[in-house]
Formats: structure tokens, C-alpha cells, sequence
């Protein structure tokens, strides 16, 4: 399977339609959905990687819109484009959060990063390996879990 991705979004409805498609996806098929997804994105350099948690309940789109303010603040405080993947996931104890990875940050402090998120708790590190990272944010892919991923990312060379 070849897939050619460079913006974009992908939402999991919990609706019931959701739910149905969800039940006839074999454990199998789930995670061999997330695998796949996950190596596309392992083929960029990520700078950054960050939880970015919230204070309050929140669903999944605001999350991401959230998260993408975020990514705007960062290229204020850096000057320039910053790239980047994220996640929605509802986690082990029910609460939503936010994985993210950012490219063209590697010349930021990670406190930089971390103090731009004001809706919660930041945890924001360089990112050590690109593709291990890249399939934990998107672990979830074909899963209730997994409420919505987006990204803008540029092409590959």
C-alpha cells in the first residue's frame, strides 16, 4: 500500500456508523492500520516531541485546534514555519490529550515549547527517534481511543 500525505486530517467518529465499522475491524486489521500509518510518518526528522494535556474535559476537535494555536504560538516565538503531527487519544484513565511532533523546532529550548501551552500540563522533549515516535502518536489509529490525528508536514525529498 502506497500513500502519498502531506496535510490533511482524519477524524474517528464515535456515532454508532462509527461504532459498527469499529466492531467488524479485527484486532489484526487495527493494528496493522496503526503500523502502516505510523511507518509513512516515521519518514520525516521530528524535532519535538510533546503531551499536551488539559486542565478541563475537552473534545477531540477542540483539542486539535488547541494544538495547532499551539503550533502558531511556537512559530512566533521561533520566527518561522513549524511543521508538525498531532494526535487526539483518550488515554488510560478516560482523559483526552494530545501527542504532537514538530519539525524545524531543533534550534528551540524545549521550555520555549512547553511555556506556549497554557491549557494544562506540557511535556515537551527533544525527539530522540523519529519513527518510534511517529507510530506511538498515531498508536491508536482505527480505534475509538484515537478520536482524530492531523498534520501539515512538507513534502519528502
Amino acid at each position: 500500500m502506497t500513500i502519498f500525505i502531506f496535510e490533511g486530517s482524519h477524524t474517528f467518529s464515535t456515532e454508532s456508523s462509527a461504532r459498527d465499522d469499529e466492531a467488524r475491524m479485527t484486532t489484526d486489521h487495527r493494528t496493522e492500520y496503526a503500523v502502516q500509518l505510523g511507518n509513512v510518518f516515521a519518514r520525516w526528522q521530528f524535532d519535538h516531541f510533546g503531551v499536551l494535556t488539559f486542565d478541563e474535559d475537552v473534545d477531540g476537535e477542540f483539542a486539535l485546534q488547541e494544538t495547532k494555536r499551539w503550533v502558531r504560538r511556537i512559530e512566533k516565538l521561533g520566527g518561522g514555519k513549524v511543521w508538525w503531527l498531532a494526535s487526539a487519544e483518550i488515554g488510560d484513565q478516560g482523559r483526552l490529550h494530545a501527542h504532537v511532533l514538530t519539525l524545524n523546532t531543533a534550534g528551540l529550548p524545549d521550555s520555549w515549547l512547553a511555556d506556549a501551552w497554557h491549557l494544562g500540563r506540557p511535556d515537551v522533549e527533544k525527539c530522540a527517534d523519529s519513527g518510534r515516535s511517529a507510530r506511538y502518536v498515531v498508536k491508536f489509529a482505527g480505534t475509538p481511543r484515537l478520536i482524530d490525528y492531523r498534520f501539515d508536514l512538507p513534502p519528502l525529498r
